[in-house]
């Protein structure tokens, strides 16, 4: 019995020993495991906080973009409105110049560029608009980039979260949570590659938009400033059109004044004219009477008294030289009359091509200049 207990007590010493040794192993295992996973942890909130950085970094950069994509379209909405009024007024200049009349109802160099404007501005407009679809449509993409960044940012803000607070426990600071299921590998984990793969793509993916807007950008700026150059050389060679034809117009309607004047002086002085032939006409009939009564008295003598006397011959050249006198006086009134209707006709066609330049120099000067003063200053492309 003596020696089946010391075995017993011997092998019950060992025992002890190999426990002991067991827990010592085992704490210490425990301990250098511990510290590795603290460390390790310490290493992800590293890796973590760097990418949330360079994730921040980038949103605050598509953040700028975003503000930059919505001013610039904003801008170019503008811009594509201020072509309405200036569009409409050189349509209704167009129409206004439709009522010219007569001569002034030309293809002239107002109409030229009055309708080069037209195609300008037209052309301007469509180049807005479909810009305006290019930035909205890349709007959208920085907003979607700025979603997935965001997206990414707020997974990783609470991954920061968990694994801060993981890091900074003990098994002191860990309440008793009972029984818990072992570890296992969650269907949804991804590996580290992925892990960072996804964050870089988004990285990748906010600057390909970010680039891609720059671009835009500077494009849509030159559009801006060409179109408002466009516009602007164009309205100031329509202007200087419109300034040279009311010039040309008033220097015509000036000399056709200054004629009509001349003209009507002319046309009196012919009247008058006709007047004093008419009575240099009429004032030749007493005469011929005379005449005519002393040749038909002294062909009332008697017999050898009815003599062809040199009175008898002075009469007959007397008759002659008033028939003479009559017809060239009415040859000439004749022709007076002429002279006079002739210039009554030019002095109706003279009113109506200076009612014509009046009219041209209405809706020239009154109308269309009328609206295209009110015409206000376009957007300076700033």
């Amino acid at each position: 019995q003596y020696e089946t207990a010391e075995l017993e007590r011997m092998r019950a010493e060992r025992g002890r020993d190999e426990h002991e040794r067991l827990r010592i192993e085992t704490d210490e295992r425990h301990r250098r495991t511990q510290a590795d996973v603290t460390q390790k942890l310490g290493q992800r909130l590293n890796d973590v906080q760097f990418w949330h950085e360079e994730l921040s970094r980038k949103q605050a950069e598509v953040q700028q973009h975003i503000q930059r994509a919505s001013d610039m379209l904003q801008r170019l909405q503008s811009a594509l409105k201020d072509t309405e009024l200036p569009l409409e007024t050189t349509t209704r200049c167009l129409g206004y110049r439709e009522r010219r009349r007569g001569i002034d109802l030309v293809h002239d160099n107002v109409q030229i560029e009055l309708l080069k404007e037209k195609d300008t501005i037209e052309g301007v407009a469509t180049v807005l608009r479909k810009t305006i679809v290019q930035v909205t449509e890349q709007l959208r993409l920085l907003r979607k980039t700025a979603y997935n960044l965001n997206k990414d940012l707020s997974g990783k803000m609470m991954a920061l979260s968990i694994d801060a607070d993981c890091h900074r426990r003990d098994e002191a600071s860990v309440g008793v949570f009972g029984m818990l299921p072992p570890p296992t590998v969650d269907s949804r984990s991804v590996a580290p590659p992925e892990w960072e793969g996804f964050s870089d793509v988004n990285i990748i993916s906010a600057e390909q938009q970010c680039h891609t807007y720059a671009k835009l950008n500077s494009i849509s700026d030159d559009i801006l400033n060409e179109s408002l150059s466009d516009i602007n050389k164009s309205r100031g060679d329509t202007n200087l059109a419109f300034q040279r034809r009311i010039e040309d117009t008033l220097e015509a309607k000036e000399r056709l004044t200054d004629h009509l004047e001349k003209v009507d002086e002319e046309t009196n002085a012919v009247g008058e004219d006709i007047a004093s032939l008419q009575q240099a006409i009429q004032a030749k009939i007493p005469a011929v009477q005379l005449s005519k009564y002393r040749t038909a008295q002294r062909g009332d003598r008697p017999n050898i008294e009815l003599v062809r006397d040199p009175v008898f011959y002075r009469l007959l050249s007397e008759a002659a030289e008033l028939d003479d006198s009559i017809r060239q006086l009415q040859e000439a009134f004749n022709k007076a009359v002429r002279h006079y209707e002739s210039l009554c006709a030019r002095h109706v066609a003279l009113s109506e091509d200076i009612e014509t330049k009046s009219i041209s120099l209405q809706i020239d000067s009154v109308e269309c200049g009328g609206l295209r003063q009110r015409l206000p200053n376009l957007w300076t492309g700033q």
